[in-house]
């Protein structure tokens, strides 16, 4: 969908470009980002938060690095019930640990990533979905290398993918 469809121009995409690199963690946050994009501060505000209000932002929330605070993260394929998917999503979808939750054609057919404290944290929540009610199968998938990559799509004046980090 182009950002026009959704009442959007030229300012609102330089505005959601700006705070998609990274959201300025300062006193006043707006007068940061209408430097970025030459405006005020005033009507940066008011875009943005228009845009709250419409959904095209759900959220604004820090990006932590769960290795630098000695947590473990691992990716997990289970296995289940078609009758049961909804039921199995809804569940991981309350636990805390439990991130990224996508539906997959194949087996296994559900993928997710836990994040914890701990291995042992881990090995109780996959103790906990291995059994849920139509869970045929789950497995951790553990990390074993990192190629850490930045990937985010410009909503503004460039049909490519920005690449950091």
């Amino acid at each position: 969908m182009e950002p026009g469809a959704l009442g959007l121009d030229e300012l609102d995409c330089a505005l959601l470009d700006a705070a998609g690199e990274g959201f300025p963690v300062v006193a006043r946050p707006y007068e940061v980002l209408a430097r970025r994009c030459r405006t005020s501060a005033a009507e940066a505000q008011v875009r943005m938060t228009r845009m709250r209000r419409k959904g095209i932002i759900r959220r604004v929330e820090a990006v932590l690095d769960s290795r630098q605070l000695g947590m473990v993260t691992t990716l997990v394929g289970a296995d289940v019930a078609p009758a049961e998917v909804e039921l199995v999503a809804g569940m991981l979808k309350s636990w805390p640990e439990a991130t990224h939750i996508c539906l997959r054609e194949g087996w296994p057919n559900l993928w997710f990533v836990l994040g914890a404290c701990s291995q042992e944290r881990i090995d109780a929540v996959l103790d906990e979905v291995r059994g849920c009610r139509g869970v045929l199968f789950a497995a951790e998938f553990p990390v074993t290398r990192t190629f850490k990559r930045c990937a985010r799509a410009r909503v503004g004046g460039n049909d490519g993918l920005d690449e950091r980090g």
